[in-house]
């Protein structure tokens, strides 16, 4: 479909040229510089909506070091071309040793990267589009136990190879002087995603099935 030769188109692309040459606008940048000027880390959030692994190259470009957790290829060829690509962009494989590394490095102080529309079996369930959907917690866990902040950061294709990258104001952790639930995050944090899939559907970017079978 369109989406996905979008982003195939888009992936070549930014392997040959370079982030700063590839992104039209970048929207927010004084929550981007948040973590300099607080000087604490960020867990920078975002979905699989247009190209989204450019939130991260935005980010590094702009000497925010950002550590990203991504899913292994099956295929050993990609990986290794994924690598080889990605070198200037830190990377840790989802797992348990991606999830230590992530925690090892906000409490260095150096920011993370999740992408968190996935269906997560054994996550929890939070609303999605008014219908309950098994949602990773990680963002809301790790705010909660580590000083960070919390920034969410939308990808909007605008033509071709041009991107709007827009770093929104962080999430508030805090509500009435009391650490809001992981519940109460985490619906937050899909709300933020329905609003930015319901701006760009054709951009959005899932073949899993996101919903239990039993509510579809």
């Amino acid at each position: 479909n369109q989406q996905k030769a979008a982003l195939k188109a888009n992936f070549v692309f930014i392997m040959i040229m370079n982030g700063k040459q590839i992104i039209s606008i970048i929207k927010g940048k004084k929550n981007l510089f948040l973590t300099k000027k607080k000087k604490i880390p960020a867990i920078f959030f975002s979905a699989h909506i247009a190209n989204w692994e450019i939130a991260p190259m935005t980010a590094i470009i702009n000497n925010i070091p950002v550590l990203t957790i991504f899913r292994k290829p099956n295929n050993p060829f990609v990986s290794l071309l994924l690598k080889f690509f990605s070198s200037n962009v830190p990377l840790t494989p989802k797992g348990t040793e991606g999830a230590k590394q992530l925690i090892r490095s906000l409490r260095k102080g150096i920011s993370i990267g999740l992408i968190v529309d996935q269906k997560m079996n054994d996550g929890i369930e939070v609303p999605f589009f008014k219908k309950p959907a098994m949602t990773a917690p990680a963002v809301a866990q790790l705010a909660l136990k580590i000083k960070t902040l919390v920034i969410p950061v939308q990808i909007e294709r605008v033509k071709k190879t041009n991107f709007v990258v827009t770093f929104h104001n962080p999430l508030k952790i805090n509500k009435n002087g009391k650490q809001k639930t992981v519940l109460e995050i985490m619906t937050e944090v899909n709300l933020l995603i329905e609003k930015w899939i319901r701006k760009r559907p054709e951009q959005w970017f899932w073949l899993h099935r996101r919903w239990s079978k039993k509510i579809n």
